[in-house]
């Protein structure tokens, strides 16, 4: 017997995405992999949530990237050479306590502007710990679809508690 899926009420909530990684730098074909740098990205989201199984949303991204002393061709002059900044929306489709995550991103600021490209793309998955904590795996992607790295990391929610409360009640 089926039952019906509750309406949802839509309602705003705002995530905090903290994760790490590692990059190794390019190579050409044939050659030994380049050595491994470190890479965190902080991800600050507005999400309106729009049905049982919707999300969209639109963020801001602030990333540090160890391997950009390599496009340097010398040590950097400060950490920020080492920073992008850049801006997100996309949708994330929910399957119970499991979210997939589709991003578009432009980069409003690099230390270095002859980098990384223009845009960037993340694809990754959330599971639901409880109903404020996630672990979240993504890829993070440069200038279309050429792998980054892989963005291990952990979100907390805050959102609209009558609104999340109603909609939990139905």
């Amino acid at each position: 017997m089926k039952y019906p899926k509750p309406i949802v009420t839509p309602y705003w909530e705002f995530t905090l995405f903290a994760a790490g990684g590692i990059v190794s730098t390019e190579r050409p074909i044939g050659e030994e992999q380049g050595p491994r740098y470190p890479t965190v990205s902080l991800v600050l989201d507005v999400n309106r949530r729009m049905t049982n199984k919707l999300l969209l949303g639109i963020g801001t991204d602030v990333f540090y990237d160890a391997s950009i002393k390599e496009d340097f061709g010398e040590t950097p002059s400060s950490g920020t050479d080492y920073m992008l900044l850049g801006w997100h929306f996309g949708p994330q489709f929910m399957i119970e306590r499991f979210t997939l995550v589709g991003q578009v991103g432009f980069y409003y600021w690099k230390g270095n502007p002859d980098i990384h490209g223009n845009y960037y793309f993340r694809a990754g998955g959330k599971f639901d710990f409880t109903d404020n904590f996630f672990g979240q795996i993504s890829l993070k992607t440069r200038n279309g679809f050429i792998a980054e790295w892989i963005e291990w990391g952990i979100v907390f929610r805050f959102m609209n508690k009558e609104k999340y409360n109603a909609n939990k009640s139905k």
